[in-house]
């Protein structure tokens, strides 16, 4: 798995927003499972572009249905994110939108 991981974790990490039901909690157990077997998973993923507007709008749209399919990895992403990120409030503003997007959801 190793090898492939330039291919498989911008796979996992971009489908987060994925609407089909059954295929939805697998693509979030495949993120926990990225994050916690991969150490730089971050530096293969453009959280700013990519990654952290797909979560809002996933989290924004009430996980499209699928909150019990997901809120148990929720914790454990929030553990994962870079600390640059959550400390940054003047370019990401992480945890306000997080919780903005969970509230509006």
């Amino acid at each position: 798995m190793r090898e492939y991981k330039a291919k498989i974790i911008p796979l996992v990490f971009y489908s987060i927003n994925e609407t089909e039901p059954k295929i939805c909690p697998l693509i979030w157990d495949c993120l926990i499972l990225c994050l916690d077997t991969f150490d730089d998973c971050w530096s293969l993923v453009n959280y700013q572009k990519s990654f952290l507007p797909k979560l809002y709008a996933f989290l924004r749209h009430a996980c499209h249905g699928n909150v019990f399919g997901v809120k148990d990895c929720l914790l454990p992403l929030i553990e994962k994110i870079p600390k640059t990120v959550i400390d940054d409030k003047d370019n990401y503003h992480f945890i306000e939108n997080f919780f903005q997007s969970m509230e509006e959801g």
